[in-house]
């Protein structure tokens, strides 16, 4: 329905506390974010955190010859 509407999907952000060593993904999230990759043909999406104080951590997906590796990234934000 979304290409149809001419929208792309490009992940899905969520939020963190703000203290110290939240700033990485937890299982749940990963666990997460390895569905959603199964469940598309994209093969790069984004999966930023959103931490309290105005701080975001960006991780991109890749999906290339089923497999799947999520690092932290940079993004733009424009």
């Amino acid at each position: 329905m979304w290409a149809a509407d001419g929208i792309t999907f490009y992940g899905v952000f969520h939020t963190h506390p703000g203290a110290p060593g939240y700033e990485r993904l937890s299982g749940a999230d990963t666990a997460y974010i390895q569905r959603i990759m199964r469940s598309t043909a994209a093969e790069l999406l984004y999966f930023p955190i959103v931490m309290a104080g105005k701080k975001l951590v960006p991780y991109a997906a890749r999906q290339q010859n089923g497999q799947i590796s999520i690092e932290k990234t940079v993004l733009t934000i424009v």
